[in-house]
């Protein structure tokens, strides 16, 4: 009735492609259970979120080189560079199945794509210029230049990959979409004539990419078109739908093959309960499967303290009251830090934290043993410890060293 990995916790990304590329499509709608090798954890559902978080880690680590990371954005796109032969295609394809198994067993990844990522993925139309400013804001406010749009970005120059250098270091785009210094009289004309001036002899391509969505805009047209004052909207367009499409379609489409082989929609006449909970994926919108699939990143440690469930003691229990005067002072890492080691993600649900079971159990009198916790059951076990300050010494200590694995105490 499960679907059953068995991974080592530093080789999890590999040791899952394995399983998972070799497990039939009917198994990937099975409940998920995962076993860390060589730890004590049973996975009544901890376990399962340890293992999206680690395999999360190690997907997009740096040296991995699927993704590139944009730097404003702090979000992630498919790394162009990368080399599309079998091998990597289908490591694309083992993000897609955990993204599907991660939604299919309402767990969260922690997956840093933009919005387009998720339309694309249930088959809505995109913008692409517009689409393209959470991704890339910078890209886009050049762009946005070239095609006259409204755009607001100060920020460095933006070379294209065609050599085009849009932008200075003290830009700002206001409606017009017309770039000046700050303090300077510069007349529009003039400017319309410099960026005219940095894309004379460009051409572009429409034929095979998202056609321009402004009825002012050209017609797609299946031959080269010199880059005008006419055609310049459109090829800021195409070129954003090149960046968001055909130039890393091979690596999208084999994501979404590992997608839909969890959740892709099936006949109307299958009465499998599995089939119809994947049948409903396309019932979504895509802001509503990114916050199934990420979660929330926004963490209100008030909200989880007023629907805390106490084991033990009660809230107003000195310790208690100790703990969560620690938990609000901690920074933002600290913060996923502690909910990652008591739920195994580091994530809140969709909703928020006012969403999520969170239980403070009294593990004993003041003693020298660190925290500990129930990752299944969302438990926190602290001794009642003496004063704040020696709880907060064990809690930062606990936190510092919770990668260490799953083990009986």
């Amino acid at each position: 009735p499960y679907l059953q990995l068995e991974v080592r916790r530093a080789h999890a990304l590999r040791d899952a492609a394995a399983q998972l590329a070799a497990a039939p499509a009917t198994a990937l709608r099975k409940q998920l259970r995962v076993l860390l090798v060589g730890e004590d954890g049973v996975d009544d559902g901890g376990v399962q979120r340890e293992f999206f978080g680690i395999v999360a880690d190690q997907l997009f680590h740096k040296d991995h080189g699927m993704f590139e990371l944009i730097p404003e954005s702090r979000l992630c796109w498919f790394n162009r560079e990368a080399p599309m032969d079998e091998e990597t295609l289908e490591e694309y394809a083992l993000v897609g199945r955990l993204l599907g198994l991660a939604l299919y067993n309402g767990a969260t990844l922690d997956v840093p794509f933009p919005l387009v990522l998720f339309k694309k993925l249930l088959g809505r139309p995109v913008d692409p210029l517009n689409d393209l400013k959470e991704l890339d804001p910078l890209l886009h406010a050049g762009l946005c230049r070239i095609a006259g749009r409204r755009s607001r970005r100060r920020g460095p120059s933006v070379t294209l990959e065609d050599g085009t250098c849009i932008s200075d270091g003290n830009c700002d785009i206001d409606e017009a979409g017309d770039g000046h210094d700050e303090g300077d009289d510069v007349d529009d004309d003039d400017d319309d004539e410099t960026v005219a001036a940095l894309l004379d002899g460009l051409s572009f391509r429409t034929a095979g990419l998202p056609s321009p969505p402004s009825p002012q805009q050209p017609s797609p047209d299946p031959d080269d078109q010199p880059v005008t004052r006419a055609t310049r909207a459109a090829y800021a367009n195409v070129y954003a739908g090149n960046v968001l499409g055909a130039a890393v379609e091979p690596a999208f489409a084999a994501l979404r093959r590992g997608f839909d082989a969890v959740v892709a929609p099936v006949p109307a006449s299958s009465s499998s309960p599995s089939d119809a909970a994947a049948s409903a994926v396309s019932l979504f919108s895509p802001e509503e499967l990114r916050d199934l699939v990420v979660g929330c990143t926004a963490l209100d440690f008030r909200e989880l303290e007023k629907n805390a469930v106490y084991d033990g003691w009660d809230a107003e229990n000195s310790t208690v009251r100790a703990f969560w005067a620690v938990a609000h002072t901690l920074d933002e890492p600290a913060k996923r830090r502690l909910l990652r080691f008591v739920t195994g993600s580091d994530r809140a649900p969709v909703g928020g934290l006012a969403r999520l079971p969170f239980v403070l159990a009294r593990a004993g009198p003041d003693s020298d043993r660190l925290p500990s916790s129930h990752t299944c059951y969302n438990v926190l076990l602290l001794s009642d410890y003496g004063t704040r300050e020696r709880l907060e010494e064990k809690l930062r200590v606990a936190l510092d060293n919770a990668s260490c694995g799953f083990y009986l105490v």
